[in-house]
């Protein structure tokens, strides 16, 4: 071992989508991000971090994620507080200054202003966008560079302003109204449209935005949409939309029609509007990119629907509390009444499968927070009897146990990450390796084969078994002495089902690559004649045998 977006058009889901992989393993990994104080309704999530306010000390802290490990973000002075995935930013009710704090260099700087109107501030990227209270003028901030710029003045609407992504769009209050536009990086106006714009109903991403707007010599009210790069407003139906229920994510703009109840989706890229659902509970519906989750206002199940696929996906997500979605998981509390016990539960919407993430001891539940493959959530941590603030990764992993074995193929590398695996087994070439993964091999034709487990991250080692309950008939550690990588080099048989157990020395595990390659070796260097993967004496007889028999006569070549 060594060390290393038109008309309804109805495109209905016919059948509820099932399960598009089976025996996934999901694989929490807890931990605790603070042990008191981490109850309160600022606690937020986003990328790499979680920034929560501590309720008894009034201390804004941050926790990374990838690294483990918290940090203060700003004292008990720090009022309306706003973060993202890089930033934190607010106003010290002392200094009547507002600050900013880079999270991953752990850096706080002032913004050198005070004149902000609290209720305008938007935070997108690295750009922060306000209005001044006093002289009514939009500005922007560029945090990485500091630099602070002027977007637009005059009777600006400041509760109708949107950020996301490069962009900002706002209403104003003149009349006609006007719904304006600002690139932040190119620093560009453009106007996006003038007529009577309902603010309420602005949703927007970082693609595309949407509105409600009505013409007073008509009843009629039409849903716009607008393309934030091609510059492009176009209409996506007539019909009456919920105004609260409207919602944008990548390149889709969902609505709830306000008289049928029915959930529409509306793609900006191809210009398409499909039904997603009916008894659809508005407060309760959640977007990203790739889903839409809601309850049923009849039987209060959750339902989710996977955008590009325009599939219907049903759940067993019953839950009196409210629910999260987090990419393809939702994650919920579930209360057994029989047991008396809650639970911490997730749903993935990619599969159809659910896993079950903590066992909850406190009465007084924060609503789960997420983002990516983390999870967090307040609970009490003996033996004090404040709350704490928890979290966990899931490690999703499709060839954990080996009845779960992923079939791979002869000269396809396979990728993956055993980060998150689990295991009791140990092979009998390595120390402790109980971290493992699994894959299953059925060769197409018969003969010498070489399975190759190479990682940066860990210390690999490969067994072969013919069974799962069965013994190990193969194993390797180190395949040289040059580098921590595991070799077999085996005589297979025409379509027999071989399987190959790959872990990490001393219960390592990360990202790792597994190959198996027709031959004695994956890469045979040039001048091995043997094929045992060397270049020795035994190729330079081979080479002098085959020369003596192609006869002595240098110009007698031998093809």
């Amino acid at each position: 071992m060594k060390t290393r977006g038109m008309m309804w058009v109805s495109i209905t889901a016919i059948g509820l989508m099932a399960a598009m992989a089976q025996g996934w393993s999901y694989n929490p990994e807890q931990f605790t991000i603070a042990h008191r104080g981490g109850g309160g309704m600022g606690t937020r999530m986003a990328g790499n971090f979680v920034v929560w306010q501590d309720m008894m000390g009034m201390q804004w802290y941050g926790y990374d994620l990838a690294a483990g490990g918290a940090f203060t973000i700003a004292g008990g002075s720090a009022m309306m507080l706003i973060s993202n995935e890089s930033y934190a930013v607010w106003q010290d009710n002392i200094a009547m200054n507002w600050y900013g704090y880079e999270l991953a260099e752990r850096r706080k700087f002032s913004l050198g202003i005070s004149d902000v109107d609290g209720m305008s501030t938007r935070l997108t990227g690295q750009f922060l966008v306000y209005k001044g209270m006093m002289d009514a003028i939009l500005y922007g901030i560029d945090l990485e560079s500091e630099e602070t710029f002027e977007i637009a003045s005059g009777d600006i609407d400041g509760m109708s302003i949107r950020a996301a992504g490069d962009y900002v769009v706002w209403r104003t209050m003149t009349m006609p109204p006007t719904l304006a536009g600002y690139q932040l990086s190119t620093r560009q106006s453009f106007l996006l449209a003038e007529g009577e714009i309902d603010s309420m109903s602005m949703a927007m991403s970082g693609q595309f935005v949407a509105w409600k707007e009505w013409a007073m010599e008509e009843p009629m009210v039409r849903l716009y949409g607008y393309d934030l790069a091609g510059r492009e407003k176009f209409l996506i139906t007539n019909e009456d939309m919920d105004s609260m229920s409207l919602k944008a994510a990548g390149p889709y703009i969902i609505g709830r029609h306000t008289m049928s109840g029915v959930l529409y989706g509306f793609d900006g890229l191809s210009r398409e509007i499909f039904e997603i659902g009916e008894n659809v509970d508005g407060m309760s519906l959640f977007v990203n990119e790739r889903y839409a989750a809601w309850k049923d206002v009849m039987s209060m199940r959750v339902y989710g629907f996977d955008l590009p696929g325009r599939q219907q996906v049903e759940t067993d997500v019953e839950s009196m509390y409210s629910y999260v979605l987090s990419g393809s998981y939702i994650f919920y509390f579930f209360y057994d009444p029989d047991l008396m016990t809650t639970e911490l539960r997730g749903f993935d919407l990619a599969t159809g499968e659910g896993f079950t993430v903590a066992l909850i001891s406190s009465g007084g539940m924060m609503m789960p927070i997420a983002d990516g493959d983390y999870v967090a959530w307040s609970d009490s941590i003996p033996p004090s009897a404040d709350t704490g603030l928890l979290g966990a990764r899931i490690w999703k992993l499709p060839n954990d146990l080996c009845e779960e074995a992923v079939e791979v193929a002869a000269g396809v590398p396979y990728r993956g990450d055993s980060s998150g695996a689990t295991g009791t087994d140990r092979s009998s070439c390595g120390f402790e390796d109980n971290r493992d993964v699994w894959f299953v091999f059925r060769p197409a034709a018969g003969g010498v084969f070489t399975m190759d487990a190479h990682s940066e991250a860990f210390d690999t080692t490969l067994a072969a078994f013919e069974a799962c309950t069965g013994a190990e008939t193969a194993c390797n550690d180190d395949a040289n002495l040059e580098t921590t990588d595991s070799r077999l080099v085996m005589t297979l048989v025409k379509g027999k089902q071989y399987l190959f157990r790959l872990a990490g020395y001393d219960g390592s595990g990360g990202p790792y690559e597994l190959t198996i390659s027709r031959g004695s070796c994956a890469a045979p260097p040039q001048a091995d004649l043997t094929g045992d993967c060397k270049v020795n004496l035994e190729d330079l007889a081979v080479m002098a045998s085959q020369w003596l028999d192609c006869g002595l006569d240098p110009a007698d070549l031998c093809l």
